[in-house]
């Protein structure tokens, strides 16, 4: 089925004015947000020594507000958060230099919080992974017990299937 082509229209097209009064108001409405974030956000801010701890090393975690140490802060470890083995330990209070030691006690990813005396809502969350500081046995010895059992099964049941084994069972005569 063929279209009607429409003629071409004669004289100026009209363009639609983009912009205008609602695009300047909304630009300085993001600026000012922009300025005003960081002055309305306390910054509290959580730092270790060692980005990566290793399991059961002591880790200097330091707590500032600003620029100014945090003394007195109350800190809790998070081990595993969001999951059904998630598990807290409260941190000693931080000195006047705004620094305590952290020992961590679980592999894999934990939270640390600053906690809000006032409310406790978190001030400051910061996430890290926890390597082991050593080689895990167990994991080595899980992996070879899991290879024998599958390698050790396939090789039984190949050594079966193509062993001369008993005869083949005949259906029961009538």
């Amino acid at each position: 089925m063929a279209r009607a082509l429409r003629p071409a229209s004669r004289g100026r097209c009209r363009r639609r004015r983009r912009g205008g009064v609602a695009a300047v108001s909304t630009v300085l409405a993001a600026v000012a947000l922009a300025l005003a974030a960081p002055t309305a956000a306390a910054a509290v801010e959580i730092t270790l020594d060692h980005p990566r701890p290793l399991l059961g090393e002591p880790v200097t975690v330091t707590v500032t507000d600003g620029a100014d140490p945090l003394a007195g802060a109350r800190l809790e470890a998070h081990y595993r958060p969001n999951s059904q083995t998630a598990s807290r330990e409260p941190l000693p209070p931080t000195d006047a230099a705004g620094r305590t030691e952290w020992r961590p006690r679980a592999a894999g990813i934990a939270t640390l919080e600053v906690i809000d005396p006032a409310g406790g809502t978190p001030l400051a969350t910061l996430n890290t992974a926890i390597r082991y500081g050593r080689f895990p046995a167990r994991g080595i010895v899980v992996m070879v017990v899991a290879g024998l059992l599958l390698f050790g099964g396939a090789a039984l049941g190949m050594w079966m299937l193509l062993s001369e084994g008993p005869p083949a069972l005949e259906p029961p005569s009538t």
